[in-house]
């Protein structure tokens, strides 16, 4: 069984290069919701209980949570502002998904963002 299992992984994941995606790892964290909005691409900060902040871009995974303040720019609006929350996010190139950063340039990206109870 063990040389079974070493044959059929890398047959997996070289489909998986091969697809022109990457391997990524959900990573998780707790805090505050304390900033967000965009120009061309909306993100969030999240502030963890440790005091990190993670800026992660949303790429449609954000819900109705911005408001504009000009024609240009996108704010988080203030009624979402110091709500706790759960943030799941990769780590992945930009790919041409976020305007100015390399298409190599490794960013936060939003894959799911839970609001705490208050």
């Amino acid at each position: 069984m063990f040389c079974l299992l070493m044959a059929i992984a890398p047959i997996g994941l070289s489909e998986v290069m091969a697809a022109g995606a990457s391997p990524t790892t959900v990573k998780e964290a707790s805090g505050l919701l304390v900033d967000g909005g965009g120009i061309d691409d909306r993100f969030v900060i999240v502030r963890t209980l440790d005091g990190r902040e993670i800026r992660a871009y949303c790429v449609a995974r954000c819900g109705d949570w911005f408001a504009d303040t000009d024609p240009d720019r996108t704010v988080l609006k203030k009624e979402l502002v110091g709500r706790k929350v759960n943030l799941r996010y990769t780590q992945e190139a930009s790919a041409g998904r976020i305007a100015g950063p390399a298409d190599d340039e490794m960013l936060d990206f939003v894959q799911e963002v839970r609001f705490l109870p208050k």
